[in-house]
């Protein structure tokens, strides 16, 4: 099956200028969602890193006083912000000694975390910078950095590293985002939309309307009316065309003419050489009565009648 376009620009125009409008908003969401989306995750990333010194300092500060309670305390603040998914501390033995979620206290963090690498965490946690990873799903933050704990045997220099943990949920940032570039797309698709229909207006009104205009003069025309024109004024191509077809259809109507009196006059041409040949033919009729006769009269009459 064929696709056939319109043939009118009265509706091809506005179908293609729709057309732009909703590919340049589909290229809009396709490439600026993705694209705020990961904004809106670095942005995440550093807040996330900023907040994670700060709560790694804090922690530090409290442990290394032997208050662990209040550690415990600036934990369990973290669960009033619906940003973080959750909130953990750890002792040196990697065992959850302060949570937001009350079932991880006294687990293995690995047995809470699964995503998390033991290994890999426990070498980032001796190595103190705070370290940021995606979860598996894609939809939440996961930071964790050592903090120092209290000494042993009353060392002088802090001898236990303990860790937190923080996760930050993406989904509403990327939701934010999403609506963002969302309420863009269809502010511009609404001002593209807007232009369309302005542009149609003037392609109607300066293109579609006058060559409308134009093809009933031709239809006219050829219809066999003499006196069409289009009477297009104007400097553009559509008012010179219109110009043409005007001098063209003013020609055509001379030659008409021309050919109409022509043919006028070869028909009174014809008909009084008709006419000359029947009274030639009657005149030859009269001379031949008259001689049979022998009648000069006749004769007379019939050579009035040829001299005519």
């Amino acid at each position: 099956m064929s696709f056939r376009v319109p043939a009118s620009l009265k509706l091809t125009v506005p179908l293609i200028l729709l057309g732009f409008a909703g590919t340049l908003s589909a290229v809009n969401l396709l490439y600026h969602v993705p694209q705020a989306e990961r904004a809106a995750e670095d942005d995440i990333r550093k807040r996330l890193a900023q907040e994670m010194s700060r709560v790694q300092s804090t922690l530090e500060y409290l442990l290394l006083k032997g208050d662990e309670g209040a550690a415990q305390h600036e934990i369990a603040v973290l669960a009033h912000n619906h940003d973080y998914v959750f909130a953990a501390l750890t002792d040196d033995k990697s065992t959850v000694i302060a949570a937001t979620r009350r079932a991880w206290l006294g687990r293995h963090i690995a047995e809470v975390l699964p995503q998390f690498d033991r290994d890999e965490g426990v070498r980032t946690v001796r190595g103190r910078p705070a370290q940021i990873d995606i979860d598996e799903d894609h939809n939440a933050l996961l930071a964790y950095a050592g903090v120092l704990m209290s000494s042993e045997h009353e060392e002088l220099r802090p001898s236990r590293t303990g860790a937190v943990f923080l996760a930050y949920d993406l989904s509403r940032a990327r939701m934010e985002a999403r609506a963002q570039v969302l309420r863009q797309s269809y502010y511009w698709a609404g001002w593209v939309t807007a232009l369309a229909l302005a542009m149609w207006l003037v392609f109607h009104f300066l293109l579609t309307r006058r060559t409308a205009r134009l093809m009933r003069a031709a239809e006219q025309l050829a219809a066999g009316n003499l006196a069409a024109r289009s009477g297009l004024k104007g400097g553009d191509e559509i008012a010179r065309v219109g110009r043409a077809f005007d001098s063209m259809a003013l020609a055509i109507a001379g030659d008409m003419d021309e050919k109409r009196r022509s043919s006028e006059e070869l028909a009174r041409q014809r008909e009084a050489l008709h006419q000359r040949e029947k009274m030639a033919a009657l005149g030859s009729l009269l001379a031949g009565v008259a001689h049979e006769l022998n009648n000069p009269l006749s004769e007379v009459v019939t050579r009035a009648v040829m001299l005519e």
